[in-house]
């Protein structure tokens, strides 16, 4: 069987393509009785070097032009996080399968936005919703001007979010946090902002105090009572996240609720995805939930993004060495697991956003292609 790696060391990415073409199915791994630890900082460290951290204007090794690697950096989470680990995985896998340098960084998913629509890096990875207030000048980004249209490329993380407080306190619907200290997670996460809309909804106007923390300081802040409401990831990709374990295991917690209404009007008038999520989903560590037998939790539907600095053929490959790769990415980390279905591939593109075209190619090839999709332009 042709070696893919000799291939693409000797002619580049793009000839790397043609050989891929031509191995067919033979080169498709599955990932049954595939094992993985749940610690979220597993994987390699995609931020070490490689011997060329010369980043290419996109055209350069994707185009089977140059002899150095094509180098992209990735921001995909805080250090310790499920979607850090992920990233790093990714990273781990294009290094050893291809000439894709991927060096995964930590830092929250609003920064890797605004990076990439300003042109500073060619990947980011950030909730749909926020590319949206990003577009539209709304939020966060409002005096940030975008040089370029960020475009999808795949599902990087399908994470649903929630509020948790100490069993016992009086605080059991969002509605009840009037009042409160609430901590929104991590600084620049994807998900302030829309939780942020969620509770003002819910409260009916937003009568309380808001804080971020680090994610290795939301157990403390929990048990010295610095915050009386913590939004905590707790399904991601299918699983608990570990790095919020801690939380758990140091207090005795409730997971709150929306009142009814307030999932109506939310459902009416904002486009926030609510999730009902089955209980028996969630960390068995869980003292109590205000809702039985589902918590309705907050979606933010992770992309992986790029722009017209990326090329096609790039783009193509690069998806296309994950897919044959599967396996390895999913040993990489318990939330690359998903990975191994195409179906996931697609789980968080949104019809409001481009497609990049070299990951349309792909997905048209692989039958994952919905016709609600639109392909930008490079």
């Amino acid at each position: 069987m042709t070696d893919e790696r000799s291939v693409c060391d000797q002619n580049g990415i793009i000839d790397r393509r043609s050989a891929l073409k031509a191995m067919g199915t033979a080169g498709l791994v599955g990932l049954a009785g595939c094992s993985s630890g749940d610690n979220d900082n597993s994987g390699a460290n995609g931020g070490s070097g490689d011997g060329d951290s010369t980043a290419s204007d996109g055209s350069g090794d994707s185009n089977g032009n140059g002899s150095s690697p094509e180098s992209l950096t990735l921001t995909s989470g805080p250090e310790g996080t499920l979607i850090y680990g992920v990233g790093s995985a990714m990273s781990a896998t294009l290094r050893q399968h291809s000439d894709i340098v991927l060096n995964a960084q930590a830092g929250p998913s609003g920064q890797s936005l605004v990076q990439l629509i300003q042109g500073n890096e060619k990947l980011g990875a950030a909730s749909a919703w926020l590319v949206l207030q990003a577009l539209n000048n709304e939020g966060r980004f409002e005096d940030i001007e975008s040089e370029l249209q960020p475009m999808q490329i795949m599902t990087m993380m399908d994470q649903r979010t929630g509020a948790v407080t100490k069993a016992g306190t009086d605080i059991e619907y969002y509605s009840d946090v009037a009042g409160a200290t609430v901590g929104l997670g991590p600084a620049g996460a994807s998900f302030n902002d829309p939780w942020k809309l969620a509770l003002d909804t819910a409260t009916g106007g937003g009568d309380y105090d808001t804080t971020t923390t680090a994610v290795n300081q939301e157990a403390d802040a929990v048990s010295s009572n610095r915050v009386d409401v913590q939004i905590v990831p707790m399904h991601v990709n299918g699983l608990n996240p570990a790095h919020i374990s801690q939380v758990y295991a140091e207090n005795d917690i409730r997971v709150l609720s929306f009142q009814e209404d307030s999932v109506n009007t939310i459902g009416s008038e904002t486009n926030l995805g609510l999730e009902p999520t089955p209980n028996d989903e969630l960390s068995e560590n869980i003292a109590e939930f205000t809702h039985e037998p589902e918590s309705i939790l907050l979606q933010s539907r992770y992309v992986l993004m790029g722009t017209s600095q990326l090329s096609s053929d790039f783009v193509y490959s690069f998806m296309d060495t994950l897919w044959q790769n599967s396996e390895h990415l999913g040993e990489g980390h318990a939330g690359a697991q998903p990975f191994n279905d195409i179906e996931f591939w697609t789980q968080t593109v949104v019809p409001e956003l481009p497609v990049h075209p070299g990951a349309a190619e792909f997905l048209k090839e692989h039958d994952a292609w919905d016709d609600d999709y639109e392909v930008g332009e490079v």
